[in-house]
Formats: structure tokens, sequence, C-alpha cells
């Protein structure tokens, strides 16, 4: 298929050349969504070795570069991810393109989001994540909901590994994840979210309530996203709603739990029993 591509394109224009590469690079982001990482990285591979044929290289490069950059980074070869952020950044400079850069800043503050503890120590990750994208939302026309989000679960991420290691949850993260959910929710108050960026704000508005100890809400949002998942089919994430259900299950169970035995600390306060002794009953 690629030597036949290559062969029409040697007789085409510049212009025909520009616009078959769009298609190409359109079909491995289909590739992509269909979870064939292998199928998307030929395509882009051989989209790269067009570039002396373009007419406008440096936006069509950068695109493929930034598609390759996520590829990478799901198979979690960082080495060669960071590399296409690095050619995506040169091919983009002087572009003017804002989606571009901003799936460009995007794409890099993904990419530091997953690296392995090993490779950046868990504030520099976050810090600099966090920076990049603030720049993306800055360049981005579309999809600003989607890097708010994002920009909530980096912050919420840290506040949840406090939490499973009973250390301080710091609340200011907390604070600023939710004016993330907050601004995103404001801007599609009309109901135009995109279905996979609601899903992802509720499971985040769970481990928002989750993180301000509020529980009860916390499962009421989770429960909410699995009933998309499931009346949609977005597999990826049932895993995800169901783990938090089920923990937030156990942490209700617990709350009642202590609630039933304050309940009766507090009622046999007023009461003597034969040696004149104040009780209370634990079980």
């Amino acid at each position: 298929h690629e030597q036949i591509i290559r062969e029409q394109l040697a007789r085409r224009s510049p212009e025909d050349v520009d616009m078959k590469t769009i298609l190409e690079i359109e079909r491995a982001k289909a590739f992509y969504f269909q979870n064939n990482l292998k199928g998307t990285k030929r395509i882009l591979k051989f989209v790269l070795k067009l570039e002396p044929q373009l007419k406008n290289p440096g936006i069509l490069m950068g695109r493929a570069l930034n598609l390759l950059t996520a590829v990478y980074k799901r198979q979690r070869k960082f080495g060669n991810a960071m590399r296409c952020v690095e050619e995506a950044k040169k091919a983009l400079d002087f572009q003017d393109s804002h989606d571009d850069k901003g799936e460009l800043h995007y794409s890099y503050g993904a990419l530091l989001d997953s690296l392995p503890a090993a490779n950046i120590t868990q504030d520099t990750r976050k810090t600099n994540a966090y920076k990049s994208y603030e720049l993306a939302c800055q360049y981005a026309v579309i999809n600003r909901e989607y890097i708010n989000v994002k920009m909530a679960a980096l912050l919420l991420k840290s506040c949840s590994k406090a939490a499973n290691n009973n250390t301080h949850i710091c609340k200011e993260d907390v604070m600023k994840a939710k004016r993330h959910l907050d601004s995103t929710e404001s801007r599609t108050a009309d109901g135009n979210m995109a279905l996979g960026t609601r899903i992802k704000h509720l499971l985040l508005r769970s481990d928002q309530y989750c993180s301000e100890q509020n529980n009860a809400m916390a499962i009421e949002k989770a429960e909410e996203a699995r009933v998309l998942i499931l009346r949609h089919g977005f597999e990826l994430e049932l895993d995800s709603a169901e783990r938090r259900i089920s923990r937030l299950s156990d942490m209700l169970r617990l709350e009642k739990g202590k609630w039933s035995r304050s309940d009766l600390c507090s009622s046999s306060e007023n009461q003597t029993d034969s040696e004149g002794d104040s009780s209370c009953l634990e079980y």
C-alpha cells in the first residue's frame, strides 16, 4: 500500500502530496483510536519520509510527530517520545497554527505526567506538566475542556497518592482541580461536552469529593460515570469507575459503622450501669 502511494505521489504536485499526507495522518488517528498502535506507527513513519515532497512540511510533520509522541508514550518508550516532542517543536516553531501548537504542549504535558518516578521527581513532573497544559490552553482553540480535565486529573493524582500513603493532602491542589472542573462544566452548560470528556469529568468529580471527605457525593458521581460507560460502551473507563465505586462503598460502610458506635456511645453517656459508671459498648 505504501509503495503504491509513494509511486502515485512522485507524479503529483506538492499541493496534492500535502492533501494525501493529511488523509494519511487522519487514517493514522483512526488506527490509534482503534488501539492499533502498530498500524498507527507504520503510517506515521511513512508520512515522515514524505517531508521533502511537501509544500508545507512544518504543520504536517508537527501533526505526525505529535501523534507519534502519543504512540510511544502508550508503549512506554519514553526516550523515543521525548525525541518526537523535540522534533515537533522544531517543525512547528515558525508555523501559525494555534491548535497544532496546543496539541504539542498537551502531548508534552501528558508525556511528563506519564514518566516513571525514576526518571523525574513527582513535584518536578507535576509542576512542568501543569505548565505545559497551561500553554496548551493558551494556544488551543478547540479541546480546551479536555485539557482542563487533564489538569484536574494531574492535581488530583497527587491527592490520591497522599491519601493512599496516609500523608497530608494538599488542599490547594484540590481547590485548583475543582476550579478546572467547574470551568469545564460552565463552558459546556449547553450540553455540548464531549462524551469521553463528560465521563472523565464525572470520575474526577468523584475524586474531588473523596479528597474533600464527601464520600456520598463521590460514589454518586462514580455511579453516574458508570451508567454512561455501560450505555455507550466506553470499556476502557469501566475498570476505573468500578474500582472507585468499590473503594468508596467500603469507605461508606466504615463511616456508617463509626456513626453507629458514636450514636450508641452518645446515648449511653446519659445512662448509668448497676455500678454507677458510665458505660459504652463497643463491637
